[in-house]
């Protein structure tokens, strides 16, 4: 997610938008998964005062939706690679994986959605 986003109009436009560690902890549980790989939750509800980023937030959720890999397609191994255009990433072992089809850039077409959405810790979490 911060991969991609950078904040719009205002004091702080063009820089990365990092989220704090609330923001990072609801989006994580938000794709909580059980042993079996199941989402935790169906539906998720965020509310905060006027001013806290909550639109902005919920078009970052719609970014991985579209462009991430948001999908549960079982537990990884350790080694194997999500790459997106300038971004890669490596899974470590028995972390939940996402399907490694990428969207085509020239298309923005998103990967395909196999079985349950998978955590999102890497992509909300400052590095």
């Amino acid at each position: 997610m911060q991969h991609f986003c950078v904040h719009g109009p205002g004091d702080v436009q063009g820089e990365p938008v990092v989220p704090d560690e609330e923001l990072a902890g609801f989006t994580v549980d938000a794709y909580a998964l059980d042993a079996t790989g199941r989402r935790l939750y169906d539906s998720v509800f965020l509310s905060r005062a006027k001013g806290r980023d909550k639109s902005g937030h919920a078009g970052r959720f719609v970014l991985f939706e579209a462009f991430g890999p948001c999908r549960f397609a079982g537990w990884a191994q350790g080694g194997e690679r999500y790459t997106w255009r300038d971004f890669s990433y490596v899974y470590a072992p028995d972390e939940a994986d996402g399907p490694r089809e990428s969207p085509t850039p020239s298309s923005g077409a998103s990967p395909p959605r196999k079985g349950r959405p998978a955590t999102l810790t890497t992509w909300c979490t400052s590095t």
